[in-house]
């Protein structure tokens, strides 16, 4: 019973390294853009980069776009610098070469938007209700 016992925490614990060994991170730098009133849109220069612990063939997309920006074929790491227009949040998403419908890793530049309103307040600075 004991040898049982320790043979299904041993497969246990190489399921959990495997798992563990095929993280994939994905990084957008930089992450924010703050717009003013009177920009449409953000342009800025962004660095999209990832790192995996074990060799992969990946591609890199925008999402809801289905041509990738960029591919790699069994490397540990890659990235891309692109000229971005946006005027809302862009995802991109790191996903397998050879199922493109499997992602691994996702990141996002988020837009937004600083809105700054002036109102005159409804009440008078001296009352109390």
């Amino acid at each position: 019973m004991f040898l049982v016992a320790c043979c299904c925490c041993l497969h246990s614990a190489l399921s959990v390294s495997q798992v563990v060994g095929s993280v994939t991170e994905l990084s957008v730098a930089p992450r924010l853009c703050l717009l003013s009133e009177k920009s449409p849109e953000c342009h800025e220069q962004v660095r999209v980069s990832w790192e995996s612990a074990e060799a992969r063939s990946v591609c890199l997309f925008q999402s809801g776009r289905e041509v990738p920006i960029a591919c790699w074929e069994q490397t540990t790491n890659g990235g891309v610098t692109l000229q971005l227009a946006a005027a809302d949040t862009v995802t991109f998403e790191l996903r397998d070469f050879t199922d493109t419908s499997i992602n691994l890793a996702t990141a996002e530049f988020k837009v937004m938007h600083d809105k700054k309103k002036y109102r005159r307040s409804r009440r008078n600075p001296w009352s109390f209700f």
